[in-house]
Parts: structure tokens; C-alpha cells; sequence
């Protein structure tokens, strides 16, 4: 009897190591985070010329009243056409919230006429929290 106590008890604790299943819904279930645009998307510029506004976001938690400071949000280019993130970054930067829970970028238009470009903005560490921005170069 013993034994079997002791065989489920071990089976039991294994099972509930806290690493979880890796639910990629966690994020915004659990937790309520939401990533929103506040400012830069569906702009125009010409090719090799800086978008006039920066691409915005905001992290917002729907479960807390506070945003988050310093969490890193990834601005990634999605269609390979060569953006220019903050005049240095070819197609991915990182840019932490400020206290307010909100994180810029400057974008370089591609070298393209015509091009049609989606930058997805994430959550570092939770890349199921994200939205997209969309560009043209004319």
C-alpha cells in the first residue's frame, strides 16, 4: 500500500513541474495583454525616404490598470522588401515601452517603388500579442 502511495504521489509531483503546455492564448486570456496601434499606420513615402509618422503602439493590459515600462516590443519587417528601422536597423528592431506602456520606431521606406510592406510590431517575450502596420512606397 505503501508502495502505491508513494508511486502516485511521485507521479503527481512530476506532472506539476510549472513549465506547462506552452498555450499560445495564454498571453491574452491569462494575462490581457493587447498590443493596439496608436499612431503610423497605412502611410505612404516615397522609396528611400523616412515614413512622416512613427509607427506606435500601445501595450495594454486588460486585467490591471497599469502598462507595462520597459517591456520590449519587436518591430519586425514581414515582406523582406529592406525598411530601415530608427535610420541603422535593417528589418527588426526592439524598442522598450516608455512608463506610459507605449513604444516608437522611425521606418526608412525600401529602396522600391510600389511596394507594399507589413510590419509586425510583438511583444518580446509573448509573440502571440501582436499587430500589424501596413506601408506603401509610391
Amino acid at each position: 500500500m505503501k508502495f502505491i502511495f508513494l508511486i502516485l504521489t511521485f507521479l503527481i509531483f512530476s506532472g506539476c513541474n510549472g513549465k506547462g503546455s506552452g498555450n499560445q492564448q495564454v498571453d491574452t486570456q491569462t494575462y490581457g495583454l493587447q498590443l493596439n496601434i496608436v499612431a503610423g499606420n497605412n502611410q505612404k513615402a516615397p522609396a528611400n525616404s523616412a515614413y512622416p509618422i512613427k509607427l506606435t503602439v500601445a501595450l495594454n493590459n486588460e486585467l490591471s490598470t497599469t502598462q507595462g515600462s520597459q517591456v520590449p516590443i519587436v518591430f519586425s519587417e514581414q515582406t523582406s522588401t529592406g525598411v530601415i528601422f530608427d535610420s541603422h536597423s535593417a528589418g527588426i528592431t526592439t524598442i522598450p515601452t516608455d512608463n506610459t506602456g507605449v513604444a516608437a520606431t522611425t521606418v526608412t521606406a525600401p529602396n522600391l517603388n510600389g511596394a507594399d510592406i507589413v510590419i509586425r510590431a510583438h511583444v518580446s517575450n509573448a509573440p502571440n500579442v501582436y499587430t500589424d502596420f501596413h506601408l506603401q512606397t509610391n
